[in-house]
């Protein structure tokens, strides 16, 4: 009974040695998990540019659209966007004799 308890005691300790395997790493391996997780943080910044990108370029065209829209509407608008441009020209050219 004494054997008994001891290689029911063995065998337990032998399952659970067994049982926990851990794996070695090494820098290498370290590094490169490093890695893997800068790319993705790369992966996921370089998508939510994407995706900033396209919503920009959508609100543009929306933007467009509807000043497109209004300027059909109220032409009043493009004799406004004539003295911007033409206060614009007259700013750089001044900025450039300075």
């Amino acid at each position: 009974s004494e054997s008994e308890g001891e290689s029911d005691k063995e065998e337990t300790r032998q399952e659970e040695e067994g049982s926990f395997d851990p794996i070695p790493r090494t820098l290498k391996e370290s590094e490169e998990e490093s890695n893997d997780e800068e790319d993705r943080e790369l992966r996921l910044s370089k998508e939510e540019r994407i995706q900033e990108e396209e919503e920009a370029e959508e609100l543009l065209r929306s933007l467009e659209t509807s000043f497109s829209e209004y300027r059909q509407t109220y032409p009043f608008v493009d004799a406004v966007s004539a003295i911007l441009g033409i206060v614009h020209q007259y700013m750089t050219q001044q900025m450039t004799e300075a």
